[in-house]
């Protein structure tokens, strides 16, 4: 009887690139911080692009980790599908401003929620959109 293989419980859901970046994780825990502030510093790019740190809907303006880029036109899933990672996406968006206005906008937590439980809109995992 041969021995069969398996991936740890936790990785039998989890998509290929996911694993992959887990695994680039473990080796380089020394460079996790500095990519994380990288990203953070790109979002808050993006934001200042379509007119500040501010939701468009209530206002809301006093901590940036609530408020969220949001698509326009609740397509979100086509970017997840289209850029590798986070970094692809806001790279474009900084290259592009005019098409980042056209899609984007920045809304805090909670008025994105209302938004996505009213056009009963729901983040689609990548199996959903192919």
């Amino acid at each position: 009887m041969t021995s069969m293989i398996r991936p740890k419980k936790r990785e039998y859901h989890m998509t290929p690139s996911a694993i992959i970046s887990r695994k680039w994780n473990q080796r380089n825990p020394d460079k996790i911080e500095v990519v994380k502030q990288r990203n953070k510093n790109m979002r808050l790019l993006v934001m200042d692009i379509l007119g500040g740190r501010v939701c468009v809907t209530c206002g809301y303006d006093e901590n940036t980790r609530a408020l969220q880029l949001d698509h326009i036109d609740d397509k979100g899933h086509e970017d997840r599908y289209h850029f590798t990672n986070i970094w692809s996406m806001y790279s474009f968006y900084l290259k592009n401003p005019e098409i980042t206005r056209e899609k984007l906008q920045v809304l805090c937590a909670n008025c994105n929620t209302i938004k996505q439980s009213e056009n009963n809109i729901y983040q689609m995992s990548r199996r959903e959109q192919k």
